[in-house]
C-alpha cells in the first residue's frame, strides 16, 4: 500500500486515523507493534459491526469510544520512554564519571561523610524513639492503659482489681494484659545470676502475638488466682542461647528463681525481649505465682489501694483510639462510683503505642536537636563542596556542553543529563555513607553508658528499613540540592563564544558562585566549631566539679538477700562475713555497704526534726555500714563516723552532712544534739562534708546517714576500695560471694568512676559529637577553598606566565593567591561569627560554667579557622608561584 492509498484509508476510517495520531506518543521502538495491534483490534470490532459506511452515527461513536482506550494505553507506555531515556542518561553519566576518577572519588567520599554522619544520628534516634518492639504482631494497634489524674500528664500504674474490671467490661479491645517489672535471682546446677523479667497475666503473650521458639508460652490457665497452680516460667531466646546453648531439652527443666523451683514451659521468640524498649527481659512468670512465692506481695492482687500494675491492650479492627478512650473513661467513672475510697479522681488514660515512656521520649527529642542540627550543617557543607566541584567540572566541559547545544540538544535535556550525573554521584555517596554511618554508629554507641538515669541504652542500633529509607532520601535530596544550580548554570553557556574559543582567558565560569559556596562553607564550619568549643568547655567544667569524695579506685557491686529469703538476722550475719572476707583479701584496702550510690542512682527522701522543734525538714537519707566514709574518702567535719559498736543494742545514732547540720542548727555544732526521725530519737555523732548526690549540677542537698547495723536493709551496694585497679577485684569479689552462698548472684559490678561517666553522658556526647562534626566541617571547608584556588591557578596559568615573563616576582604571585583565599576566609569568618552570636544562646540549656558568647571561644575558634584557611591557600599559591613561564605561555 503506497502512502496516498494509506492516507485515503485513514481519512475514510477515523478510528484508524486516531490510532495513527495517538501512536506518536508511543516510544519509537514500540510504535509499529502497538499500531498493528490496535488496528487489528479495531478492525476486528469493525467487522463484527459491519462496514463503517453502513453504521449509524451512534454505532460509530461507540466504535470511536472503544478506540479511545488506545490513548490511555499509549499514555501507560510513557514509562518505557522514560526508562529508555533514564537508562541512556545513567549510562552516559557513569561513563563520564569513570573518565574522571579523582573527581568522582573526592565527590563520593565527601558525600559519604555528610550522609554517613546524618545516618548515624538518625540510627540512634530510630533506636530510641522509632523502632517498634521486636517480635510483636501489628504493634500499631497496641495501646497503653493506666490511671490518669488531672494534675499529671503521664499514665500511672493501676491496681490489679482495676485490671480485672477493665478486662471484663471493655468492648473495644481484643485483649487486655497486665505486667509488673521484676528482677529474679536465677540459679541452677550451672551458676547463679541476676536476670530482669516480668510478672504477667495469662493473656500477656496472646495480646502481643508472640510465638514460641520452643515449648509453649504462658496461658490463662497458668494464671488461675490463688489455686495451687504449678510454678512455671518462660525464658527469652537470648537467655536460652546465652546460658543454655539453645538446648531444646530445656523445656520441662527446672530452675530456681528467688529460691523457688520453677518449670520452664517454653522459650519466647528470639526477636522478643519484653514490652519496654531498652529494658530487655529474660524471664516471664505468671502473676499468680506470687501466691506461693511471696504471699505478702500477693495480697496486693486483691487491694484497690495498691497501684503497681501496668496494662496494655490491642484495639479491635476499625476501633479508633478516641472510642477506646471514651469507653475506658466510662468504666473509670463506674469504678469511682462503686469504690469512692480508692478510685476517687482516678480516671483512665489510653495512649497509643507500647514500649516507650512519653517523658523519656520528650527528653530525648529535646536533646537530639543539637546533634541533628550539627550533622545537618555538615551535610550542607558537603553539598556546597560537591556543588563547587561540579561547577569547576562544568567549566572544564564548556566546549562539550556548547557543542551539544549547537547540534540541537534542548536545555531541559541537558539539565536532565547533568542532574542524572549528580544523582548518580549522590547514590554512590549514599551507599558509601551507609557504611560510614555504621562505623559512626558504633563509635556513638561506645560513648553511651548502659544506663543513664531511667533511660537504658541496651537497644538494637542496627539498620532497618527506616534507616535505609532515610539514607536513600537524604542521598537523593542532596543530589538535587548540589546538582541543580550547577546544571542550570552550565546549560546557559554562550555557545558561539565558547566554540570560537574567545573565552579561553576569561574568568572561569561559575567562579563567583563557587566563591560564595566556599564562603558559606567557612561560615557554617565556624558556627559548628564555636558550638564544639562551648560544649568542650562545658564538659571540662562538669568534670572538674568537686563531688566531695574520691572515685578511684573503688569497685561497686549490688546484692539482694531478700530474693534468697534471708531473714534480717541471717542477712546481717552474711553482710558481716562478706566484709571480713574482703578485708582479708589481698589488694583490698577497705569495704563497706550503702543502700544508694551517689550519682546516677535513686535517692530516699523523708522528713526529720530537731528534738526541741516541731518543724520538719525534708532530707535525703542513706543507710551505710562502718568504714563507709573511709572507703569513699568523705572527710569528717566534726565528731565521728559509725563503728561496729553502733549496733541494735546501742543508742540510735546518725551522721549529718554540712547542709543538713546548718539547716537544723545554724551557727552551732550539731554533734551532741538530738533529732527525731520516724518517731525515734537519734543522737547526732558526726558531721561530714557535703557530696554531690544525683544531680551533679545542683548544690548538694541535705543528707542523713544512718548505720546499717541499726536499720537492716536486704538490698545493698557494696563499695570496695582497692590498692590497685578497681576492676581487678571483680573476680575475687565474686569468688568470696560464691563461697558464702553459691545461689546468690552479685550484679552491677563496675568501678565507681563509671557512675560519674554515666552522669556526664549528655555533656560527653555533645562535646564529642560537636567536635567531630566541627573538625569534619573545617576539613571540608578547607578542601573547598583549596579546590577554588586550584581552579583559579589552572585557569590563569597563561596570565601567570605573561606576568612572570615580564618580570613579576614569585612572592607577588604567591601573595596574590594567598590574599584571595584569605579574603574568602575572612568573609566566611565574619558571617560565621554573626551567625554564631545569634545561634549560640539556643544552647544555653546544655551549657555549664560558660557563657554562650564566651570571649575565649569566639576568639580562639576564628583564629584556628584562619590558620587552617591559610594552609589551604598556600599549596595552590605555591604551585602558581613555581610555574615555569615558558610552559605557562604554551598553554595559551
Amino acid at each position: 500500500m503506497n502512502a496516498t492509498s494509506r492516507f485515503l484509508r485513514l481519512l475514510t476510517r477515523p478510528h484508524l486515523l486516531f490510532i495513527a495520531v495517538v501512536g506518536i506518543l508511543v516510544p519509537r521502538r514500540l510504535r509499529a507493534d502497538w499500531r498493528e495491534e490496535w488496528e487489528a483490534e479495531l478492525q476486528h470490532r469493525e467487522r463484527l459491526l459491519a462496514e463503517w459506511d453502513r453504521l449509524d452515527w451512534s454505532s460509530r461513536r461507540e466504535l470511536l469510544r472503544r478506540s479511545g482506550s488506545a490513548f490511555w494505553d499509549a499514555i501507560g507506555l510513557q514509562r518505557h520512554r522514560w526508562e529508555d531515556a533514564i537508562v541512556q542518561d545513567v549510562r552516559y553519566g557513569v561513563r563520564t564519571l569513570a573518565t574522571q576518577p579523582a573527581f568522582t572519588v573526592v565527590a563520593v567520599l565527601t558525600l559519604a561523610l555528610g550522609v554517613g554522619a546524618n545516618t548515624a544520628i538518625f540510627t540512634v534516634v530510630n533506636a530510641l524513639l522509632l523502632r517498634p518492639l521486636g517480635g510483636v504482631v501489628d504493634p500499631g494497634s497496641l495501646v497503653s492503659i493506666g490511671r490518669q489524674y488531672s494534675d499529671k500528664s503521664y499514665l500511672s500504674d493501676a491496681t490489679y482489681p482495676d485490671f480485672r474490671d477493665y478486662r471484663d467490661q471493655n468492648t473495644v479491645l481484643s485483649g487486655l494484659a497486665a505486667t509488673v517489672p521484676a528482677a529474679f535471682n536465677l540459679s541452677d546446677s550451672r551458676a547463679s545470676e541476676r536476670v530482669e523479667g516480668e510478672l504477667v497475666s495469662g493473656h500477656y503473650f496472646d495480646v502481643l502475638g508472640i510465638s514460641a521458639a520452643a515449648g509453649r508460652l504462658i496461658a490463662p490457665f497458668d494464671d488461675r488466682g490463688s489455686s495451687p497452680a504449678p510454678l512455671v516460667a518462660v525464658i527469652s531466646g537470648r537467655l536460652w542461647q546465652r546460658r543454655f546453648g539453645g538446648d531444646p531439652a530445656i523445656v520441662g527443666a527446672a530452675i530456681r528463681l528467688d529460691g523457688h523451683e520453677f518449670t520452664i514451659v517454653g522459650v519466647a521468640d528470639t526477636s522478643f525481649s519484653g514490652t519496654r524498649v531498652g529494658a530487655p527481659r529474660d524471664v516471664w512468670v505468671p502473676i499468680a505465682a506470687l501466691y506461693r512465692t511471696d504471699p505478702k506481695t500477693a495480697a496486693r492482687l486483691d487491694q484497690r489501694r495498691a497501684s503497681w500494675v501496668q496494662m496494655f491492650g490491642r484495639l479491635k479492627p476499625a476501633t479508633t483510639i478516641d472510642r477506646a478512650r471514651a469507653e475506658f473513661a466510662a468504666i473509670a467513672e463506674r469504678l469511682e462510683r462503686e469504690h469512692p475510697d480508692t478510685n476517687a479522681r482516678a480516671g483512665a488514660g489510653v495512649v497509643p503505642g507500647l514500649g516507650r515512656d512519653p517523658e523519656t521520649g520528650r527528653q530525648v527529642r529535646r536533646f537530639a536537636f543539637v546533634p541533628l542540627a550539627a550533622v545537618g550543617i555538615v551535610l550542607l557543607i558537603a553539598c556546597a563542596n560537591v556543588a563547587g566541584l561540579l561547577i569547576a567540572r562544568a567549566g572544564a566541559r564548556q566546549r562539550e556542553i556548547a557543542t551539544r547545544l549547537a547540534v540541537g540538544a534542548g536545555r531541559v535535556r541537558l539539565v536532565r543529563q547533568l542532574l542524572t550525573e549528580s544523582l548518580t554521584l549522590a547514590l554512590a555517596g549514599g551507599a558509601a555513607g551507609a557504611i560510614v554511618g555504621r562505623w559512626l554508629t558504633s563509635w556513638l554507641r561506645s560513648l553511651l553508658p548502659d544506663r543513664y538515669l531511667f533511660l537504658s541504652f541496651d537497644l538494637d542500633f542496627g539498620g532497618d528499613w527506616r534507616v535505609f529509607a532515610f539514607t536513600f532520601v537524604v542521598a537523593g535530596a542532596t543530589g538535587v540540592l548540589f546538582g541543580l544550580v550547577p546544571a542550570l548554570q552550565a546549560s546557559r553557556s554562550d555557545v558561539v563564544a565558547i566554540l570560537k574559543g574567545s573565552s579561553a582567558s576569561a574568568r572561569p565560569a561559575g567562579s563567583g558562585l563557587r566563591g560564595a559556596l566556599v564562603v558559606a562553607q567557612i561560615a557554617l564550619s565556624l558556627v559548628l566549631l564555636v558550638a564544639a568549643g562551648l560544649c568542650v568547655r562545658t564538659l571540662r567544667n562538669a568534670a572538674a566539679i568537686d563531688i566531695g569524695y574520691d572515685l578511684a579506685p573503688v569497685l561497686t557491686a549490688r546484692l539482694d538477700l531478700a530474693k534468697q529469703r534471708y531473714t534480717p538476722a541471717r542477712g546481717a550475719q552474711f553482710h558481716q562475713q562478706l566484709l571480713d572476707r574482703l578485708h582479708a583479701t589481698p589488694g583490698v584496702q577497705a569495704a563497706a555497704y550503702a543502700v544508694t550510690l551517689p550519682l546516677n542512682d535513686g535517692r530516699w527522701e523523708d522528713g526529720i526534726r530537731r528534738q526541741e522543734d516541731p518543724a520538719r525538714v525534708q532530707t535525703f537519707q542513706n543507710l551505710v555500714s562502718s568504714r563507709y566514709f573511709e572507703v569513699m574518702r568523705i572527710p569528717l567535719s566534726a565528731g565521728r563516723g559509725f563503728t561496729d559498736a553502733d549496733d541494735d543494742r546501742a543508742p540510735l545514732v546518725a551522721v549529718l552532712n554540712q547542709t543538713l547540720a546548718s539547716r537544723l542548727w545554724p551557727n552551732q555544732n550539731a554533734v551532741g544534739h538530738r533529732l527525731v526521725f520516724k518517731g525515734r530519737t537519734i543522737d547526732v555523732v558526726g558531721v561530714v562534708r557535703d557530696i554531690k548526690g544525683r544531680n551533679l549540677f545542683e548544690p548538694p542537698g541535705p543528707m542523713l546517714y544512718l548505720p546499717l547495723t541499726q536499720d537492716y536493709s536486704s538490698s545493698l551496694v557494696l563499695h570496695v576500695r582497692a590498692a590497685g585497679a578497681a576492676a581487678a577485684l571483680g573476680e575475687a569479689l565474686r569468688r568470696e560471694v560464691r563461697a558464702l552462698d553459691a545461689d546468690l548472684p552479685i550484679y552491677g559490678v563496675r568501678p565507681l568512676e563509671d557512675h560519674l561517666v554515666a552522669t556526664l553522658t549528655p555533656q560527653r556526647l555533645l562535646a564529642h559529637l560537636t567536635t567531630g562534626v566541627g573538625v569534619l566541617a573545617l576539613v571540608l571547608a578547607a578542601i573547598g577553598l583549596y579546590g577554588l584556588l586550584g581552579q583559579a591557578v589552572t585557569a590563569r596559568t597563561p596570565e601567570i606566565g605573561v606576568r612572570m615573563a615580564l618580570g613579576a616576582e614569585r612572592s607577588d604571585v604567591l601573595w596574590q593567591f594567598v590574599a584571595r583565599g584569605l579574603r574568602f576566609a575572612l568573609a566566611g569568618a565574619g558571617i560565621g561569627l554573626v551567625a554564631a552570636a545569634l545561634l549560640m544562646p539556643l544552647l544555653r540549656s546544655v551549657l555549664f560554667g560558660v557563657s554562650p558568647l564566651d570571649p575565649l571561644t569566639f576568639t580562639l575558634i576564628p583564629a584556628i579557622l584562619l590558620v587552617t584557611a591559610l594552609l589551604a591557600c598556600v599549596l595552590p599559591a605555591y604551585r602558581a608561584a613555581r610555574a615555569d613561564p615558558t610552559t605557562a605561555l604554551r598553554c595559551e
